[in-house]
């Protein structure tokens, strides 16, 4: 086994999926042995307090990384500072780069033949018209690439066709979920508590959206499913985004505010947290690779219903196929979150099956999996 690896992240959030990547970093270099060098891309903020410095020595000491370079965002600074660290982690003798979504990190890794290089992506931008120029440049980062990396069976051929490149290159490696620590953290939630805290009596059901707030994740499809559901359904929404204030327009023009809770950003702890008092997930996302907030979904025991896009529809197994909606059917999709409303017995059903479901997904089980197919 390799106990070298050069592992490109954009950033280390507490408040994003990114997180979960630090996890894993962590659990490769101080459960596997494999000696990291970490590149962050951004995450530093100037007034915080401490130094960059000081800063990265945090995350080195609680990663267990054996080196970390940071690269910051402005343009001038960032490819050079890139291509340096990329040059001098090869003179420390590290031949595979595995870069998480960082276009610019695989495209630099890329060009030094010395390395076999990982570019993990989980999306859908066929869905989605754009610059010519960036075509040109992704297209040609994932003709470089030595190995394609994604979360689910069914993207490996579309990524392929779509940028024209061998999909016999491409290796799928599942997202992952610590399955005994998010169970943890949801069974130890004081629930009456945070139902106090967030004015949600004993009588109301609780929906709980935890996407961007944009188009491409579904948030122009909670007003129609608030306006189709019973007076008693609150909704529970986290995270941030550009179509944050049409919805508060929507939602005040409409008299629906009192049916909401929007509570911005927050730490994935708190997700789980939330997914304690929830009935039902909503995932109404028109692109998904592979969802961590389904996972989190799924580790509580909570029924969920969705779009099948991306890989969505493979996390659910086969018998419950029925809940992953067809794309923009939002009719349907009501009908079946109204369904388990009104049936406990269905619901509880459900969320069973997914939290058997989740266990392919963690993270020791991924681990090896990353190990076997990355580092053998």
């Amino acid at each position: 086994m390799t106990n070298k690896l050069i592992y490109i992240l954009p950033e280390a959030s507490e408040k994003t999926h990114m997180k979960y990547n630090l996890e894993f970093v962590t659990a490769l270099a101080k459960e596997k042995g494999v000696r990291i060098c970490l590149i962050l891309e951004r995450g530093y903020e100037v007034g915080s307090g401490m130094t960059l410095e000081e800063y990265l020595s945090r995350i080195k000491e609680r990663t267990g990384v054996k080196d970390i370079y940071y690269t910051g965002t402005r343009v001038l600074t960032r490819i050079p500072r890139l291509i340096y660290f990329l040059i001098k982690a090869s003179l420390m003798t590290y031949k595979k780069v595995y870069i998480h979504y960082s276009f610019v990190g695989a495209f630099a890794a890329s060009l030094n033949p010395l390395f076999t290089t990982y570019y993990w992506n989980c999306g859908m931008p066929w869905q989605y018209k754009r610059p010519v120029l960036q075509e040109l440049y992704e297209s040609t980062t994932y003709k470089l690439i030595s190995h394609f990396v994604t979360g689910a069976n069914i993207l490996t051929e579309k990524y392929s066709d779509y940028y024209k490149f061998n999909n016999k290159k491409s290796i799928v490696i599942p997202n992952w979920i610590d399955v005994e620590k998010t169970t943890h953290i949801k069974n130890n939630t004081d629930k009456e508590r945070l139902k106090s805290e967030l004015i949600i009596n004993t009588n109301q059901k609780v929906l709980f959206f935890n996407q961007r707030l944009s188009e491409r994740k579904g948030a122009h499809y909670i007003l129609p499913i608030l306006k189709s559901s019973p007076e008693n359904v609150i909704v529970v929404i986290t995270n941030d985004g550009p179509y944050k204030e049409t919805l508060l327009r929507e939602l005040n023009e409409n008299n629906f505010e009192n049916r909401v809770r929007i509570l911005g950003k927050v730490t994935n702890e708190k997700v789980v947290q939330l997914m304690s008092i929830t009935d039902i997930y909503i995932l109404p996302s028109e692109e998904e690779g592979m969802s961590h907030s389904f996972m989190e979904a799924m580790c509580s025991s909570v029924p969920t219903v969705s779009f099948a896009v991306g890989g969505t529809a493979d996390m659910y197994p086969m018998d419950t196929r029925e809940f992953a909606i067809e794309i923009g059917d939002v009719h349907l999709f009501v009908n079946k979150v109204n369904e388990l409303l009104a049936d406990e017995g269905k619901a509880r059903l459900l969320g069973l099956k997914l939290y058997n479901k989740v266990k392919e997904y963690d993270k020791n089980r991924i681990l090896e999996d990353f190990v076997n197919k990355v580092l053998r």
